[in-house]
């Protein structure tokens, strides 16, 4: 098991490239399970896990589909304006929605905001885009052993050391749960909702939930 675990750490180093992206520095990682290549760690993280509760590596929580427009910095104060037509302010801020059939930030959905690597608000490095959900379904949750996912101790210890990173309420913009729950959106969308991978210290499993609501989002090279 030792040596096997020196040829992956081996196999990750060797294929490693950087991206400068935003300001920041990523490294890319080679599944072993799937062989695609991923950033190292999740977007606006200041570098790559060292526990499952490293708070400079949970990144930053967009609201589904959304642009990089500051929204998405724990830092940037929630807004309790209404739902948006468009996202085209520079200043965003993150949108709170208590009252809505949707749970969405926008007034009309859109389920192509984050699909390929040309989608209207792809918020990833050139070449990289927001994976859909069979992709992070199969890297986690039905990966082969010893990497699949069934906890939050397991995503940690994946080759994409996924935080334990909480997320961003819909209705009042505060961060919970973090360094018990963590999740990953997907690009993929499911009638009113999104695809998003969700694990806690019992189960990890691939489900939906409201776009208006904020978690991290890890980029998969096209």
């Amino acid at each position: 098991m030792k040596f096997f675990k020196y040829i992956f750490i081996f196999s990750i180093v060797l294929n490693a490239q950087t991206i400068s992206f935003n300001g920041a520095e990523y490294k890319t990682i080679k599944s072993p399970v799937t062989g695609k290549v991923w950033l190292d760690r999740n977007l606006g993280a200041k570098r790559q896990c060292i526990s499952m509760d490293d708070k400079l590596c949970y990144g930053d929580y967009y609201q589904w589909g959304r642009k990089a427009n500051g929204h998405e910095k724990i830092s940037n104060k929630s807004d309790a304006r209404k739902r948006v037509f468009t996202d085209l302010d520079k200043n965003g801020k993150y949108i709170i929605v208590k009252h809505s059939s949707t749970f969405d930030w926008r007034i009309e959905q859109n389920n192509e905001l984050w699909k390929g690597k040309n989608a209207i608000n792809n918020i990833c490095p050139k070449g990289f885009r927001v994976p859909n959900q069979k992709e992070l379904e199969n890297e986690t949750v039905l990966a082969n052993k010893p990497f699949t996912v069934s906890n939050n101790k397991t995503a940690f210890r994946s080759f994409l050391k996924i935080p334990s990173s909480g997320f961003r309420s819909l209705c009042l913009g505060d961060l919970v749960r973090e360094s018990k729950n963590g999740s990953l959106w997907t690009s993929s969308a499911y009638e009113r909702e999104s695809y998003y991978f969700d694990f806690n210290d019992q189960e990890a499993i691939m489900t939906t939930g409201a776009r208006a609501e904020a978690l991290p989002v890890r980029c998969i090279k096209e």
